[in-house]
């Protein structure tokens, strides 16, 4: 993000950096202020991606994400958060935050097998998991 970027308010934008780690688990955090200009970095290090929050809706859910933090030598902190918020976060930001993460969402989808009835045999069901 090159410049300050401002908000539906007017005031300059909050920075929302997001995505998921090796193990599928979502990360986001909301960064203001002075910490909103180097999130973009951290967001990049970390292997995130970051969101100028310009919407009022963008707005509200960084209402709802725990503060981020950008220590000393530069390296950004984004904890981890609730499945349903992360989807939210992904949703404003129309899309999946990575191509490995669209590729994790493609290998939990697993055919399950399951009779459907004794005199047709099989049949597959495609199944998700949580």
């Amino acid at each position: 993000m090159k410049g300050h970027q401002k908000s539906a308010n007017g005031a300059t934008a909050s920075v929302i950096v997001f995505g998921v780690d090796d193990h599928d688990k979502p990360r986001a955090a909301v960064f203001r202020g002075k910490t909103a200009d180097a999130a973009q970095k951290a967001a990049d290090q970390m292997k995130l991606r970051a969101l100028a929050a310009t919407t009022a809706e963008a707005e509200t859910i960084a209402a709802k994400l725990p503060a981020g933090r950008i220590q000393p030598d530069g390296q950004g902190f984004v904890p981890y958060v609730r499945r349903d918020l992360y989807d939210q976060v992904v949703v404003i930001a129309g899309g999946l935050p990575t191509p490995q993460a669209a590729a994790r969402a493609m290998t939990r989808l697993r055919l399950r097998r399951r009779p459907a009835c004794r005199a047709h045999g099989m049949t597959l069901r495609l199944v998700t998991s949580s």
